[in-house]
């Protein structure tokens, strides 16, 4: 495929490659999610500085340096509706300072589908806030599933959602009241889609974290 351009600023998650670990999955405050057992080891969140013809230079805040060095990951970037995947080797880049990385590409981009994210069902509250011309639109409801891209919401029959709407979001987390801006992605009968945007990297951990505990909560109930 034609390579993917990656402007400087833009957000990848990086899906780290560890050795498997003992023992229970475990999640960091500081916005690396451990996924033992499940899709990765190691989510990390990355800002990109600069790229070349070889490699990515990104900035990694909160991670624990010595579990990712040396290690290949899976990199995601996601331009509007699509995601793009490369295989990556994860190198200090020492000139640019504690959280700088040297992110060595190692194969081609290839196109993810639109829900390269896993879907996980759970029930939040959400207030989903949008204006038609002189109409504006309010309604508290229930989410169906998050993912780390966007979540799923019920409608409850009506049908004032409009594909390609931008809407504004308070979303009820396990920790606290999340505001993001979203488009809606999907419209069918009971459910929209709503595609999250211009997430911020606090965000983007936020969310993380609750697609990570809504996996675990679901594992646990399978178990018992």
């Amino acid at each position: 495929m034609e390579e993917v351009e990656i402007d400087e600023g833009s957000r990848i998650s990086l899906y780290v490659v560890r050795e498997p670990s003992v023992g229970s999955t475990k999640s960091s405050e500081q916005g690396v999610i451990d996924l033992s057992g499940s899709q990765a080891d190691l989510i990390v969140v990355g800002e990109v500085l600069y790229r070349t013809n070889t490699s990515i230079f990104a900035l990694l805040r909160d991670v624990p340096r010595k579990q990712i060095v040396s290690k290949e990951a899976r990199l995601i970037y996601s331009l509007f509706s699509e995601s793009y995947e490369c295989r990556v080797l994860v190198k200090p880049a020492v000139d640019l300072g504690e959280f700088g990385f040297n992110l060595q590409i190692l194969s081609e981009w290839s196109v993810l589908n639109r829900r390269a994210y896993v879907r996980v069902p759970v029930e939040y509250s959400v207030t989903v806030e949008a204006v038609e011309g002189d109409r504006k639109i309010s309604r508290v409801l229930l989410t169906k599933d998050i993912s780390n891209s966007g979540i799923g919401v019920l409608t409850q029959g009506t049908d004032e959602f409009v594909e390609g709407t931008l809407v504004h979001v308070s979303l009820h987390l396990p920790d606290g009241v999340l505001e993001v801006e979203a488009s809606v992605a999907s419209v069918r009968t009971g459910v929209v889609g709503l595609h999250f945007s211009r997430l911020k990297p606090e965000a983007e951990r936020r969310i993380g974290r609750a697609v990570f505990q809504a996996q675990v909560a679901k594992k646990r109930l399978l178990v018992e």
